[in-house]
């Protein structure tokens, strides 16, 4: 996952979509306003959630690219041997 091409949707988004925007940013402060204790701790939630969710995918990166350069080397020696 690259966080600059999912950083640009969102742009892209809230560019395309000011009246969703908006209807979102007033929703979430009317309910900040209403249980403001409630919502930091859901978004400490989501913020962890987050963070989490995209280092597993960085490893699961990483990991699918090792699989692969070590797939290469082993087609590359058996092309050799024949």
């Amino acid at each position: 996952m690259n966080f600059e091409r999912l950083l640009h949707t969102g742009i892209s988004y809230l560019q395309g979509n000011p009246i969703a925007v908006i209807i979102l940013v007033v929703g979430f402060v009317i309910v900040l306003t209403a249980k403001p204790k409630d919502i930091y701790k859901f978004l400490v939630f989501a913020v962890i959630m987050g963070v989490i969710f995209y280092i597993i995918s960085q490893l699961g990166e990483s990991t699918s690219t090792g699989l692969k350069q070590k797939d290469d080397m082993i087609h590359q020696t058996r092309k050799k041997d024949f």
